[in-house]
């Protein structure tokens, strides 16, 4: 999908934020894989994390990155080192926040398991995650035999197999909608949406017993 993006200009986006930040407004927030990619990606406009600090009354970053992690720290971000897959933190959380995270994680289980430590009974895990069927993704498979993937994901999910995970891990979805962090994606809905974004946007809260 390189060649595409650099023929759009993609990459400067901001309508995934958009979504996300109506979760998190005014909301004590976890921030899962907060340091983003790229040694600088804190620089950038479109760092997630700083506009979900932002918005949220109070925000907490988790990252894998340790060197990220107390650089970060230094600029005065509340921010922790830490795996995905296995955490526990002192503090509840309205909100937790993992964008474009499932599909680096081989252990779910651990995963959703420090999830539900963390997060309050009324809260809202928010995923994005790329959509498999987005049509550039296809058209690469049309003439290279392959579809272009991150080196570092080891899965893919459509709208039925997430709702399955989620489901087995005492998750409902309240929202699902296919979703971009582009505007020039939101011009072409009179297409179906599924072939025309390029992620998967969800808002989960936990079953209620």
């Amino acid at each position: 999908m390189g060649f595409f993006s650099k023929l759009f200009g993609l990459g400067k986006g901001t309508k995934k934020i958009e979504w996300i930040n109506q979760y998190v407004k005014n909301r004590h927030v976890l921030d899962i894989g907060c340091c983003g990619e790229g040694e600088k990606a804190y620089l950038k406009d479109n760092w997630l994390h700083g506009h979900i600090n932002s918005a949220a009354s109070h925000c907490t970053g988790l990252d894998l990155n340790e060197t990220a992690i107390n650089h970060l720290a230094s600029l005065g971000y509340d921010v922790i080192a830490g795996n995905a897959q296995e955490f526990n933190l002192d503090n509840s959380f309205d909100v937790v926040v993992a964008a474009d995270i499932l599909e680096h994680l081989e252990d779910m289980k651990g995963f959703f398991t420090s999830v539900n430590r963390v997060l309050n009974e009324d809260g809202y895990l928010i995923i994005t995650t790329p959509n498999p069927w987005f049509l550039f993704i296809i058209i690469n498979c049309i003439f290279k035999g392959y579809a272009y993937v991150n080196s570092d994901h080891v899965t893919w999910f459509c709208v039925s197999t997430v709702r399955e995970l989620l489901s087995r891990y005492g998750y409902t979805i309240e929202k699902l909608e296919y979703g971009s962090s582009e505007p020039i994606f939101y011009r072409l809905g009179f297409f179906r949406p599924i072939l025309f974004h390029t992620s998967i946007f969800i808002a989960a809260k936990k079953k209620r017993n």
